[in-house]
């Protein structure tokens, strides 16, 4: 009687010649690698087009108003933002760094919102400029316009001679008191003057030669 023979199971090849459904230890390690480079491409990509936007954006921050504000504002943090804007050359700004040192400067003048702000248009916290000087004028009250008021413009004029001279084309009042005249026929101003005119306008005063008018336009 001759025993039967048993021949080994044989698997079938796939239609790429592998085993078919066979995981081999050296095909994972290979794929490690590949899925690492993949990441570093991907991340590189990513930083060189964030560069390169970085690159192409020429905005500058600067200081604008968040809001509209009147003259003679005491600025506060809430009227100001920074905005990245692309600015023609020789205009002049204030950069977006320093926007917590404007706050306690007064406006100049108004100032709608989006207004890019630049040191010409504010005052230090005494609400002076650099060349600036406040003067008293006791004045008759025919002597200038009823009605004014802090803020107002007026322009400074020496009475004497036939027609008069300019001392100050335009003065901010920036106090206005009639003092102990319970009839209001004394005006006590307080103005504000370039400093380089101010003698003059003193002289002008103490000898009872100054008369002001009004502007249009407040301060």
């Amino acid at each position: 009687m001759t025993a039967a023979t048993t021949s080994p199971a044989r698997t079938r090849p796939s239609a790429n010649g592998s085993a078919a459904g066979r995981f081999t230890p050296s095909a994972a390690r290979r794929s490690v690698p590949l899925v690492a480079v993949g990441v570093l491409l991907i991340a590189f990509a990513a930083l060189v087009t964030g560069s390169a936007f970085t690159a192409l954006d020429h905005r500058t921050p600067v200081v604008v108003t968040a809001r509209d504000v009147g003259a003679g504002h005491t600025l506060t943090a809430a009227d100001l933002r920074v905005a990245r804007l692309t600015l023609d050359t020789g205009v002049t700004t204030i950069a977006g760094g320093r926007l917590s040192t404007l706050v306690g400067q007064r406006t100049r003048a108004a100032l709608p919102a989006g207004s890019v702000l630049a040191a010409g248009q504010l005052d230090t916290g005494d609400g002076l400029g650099a060349d600036d000087a406040v003067l008293g004028l006791a004045l008759d009250a025919g002597a200038a316009p009823a009605g004014l008021t802090a803020g107002d413009l007026v322009t400074i004029i020496d009475t004497r001679g036939d027609s008069g001279s300019v001392l100050v084309a335009e003065a901010a009042v920036r106090a206005v008191d009639t003092g102990d005249d319970p009839r209001g026929e004394r005006l006590m101003l307080s103005v504000v003057v370039p400093r380089e005119r101010a003698a003059a306008v003193a002289a002008a005063a103490a000898a009872g030669h100054v008369s002001v008018a009004r502007l249009p336009g407040r301060r």
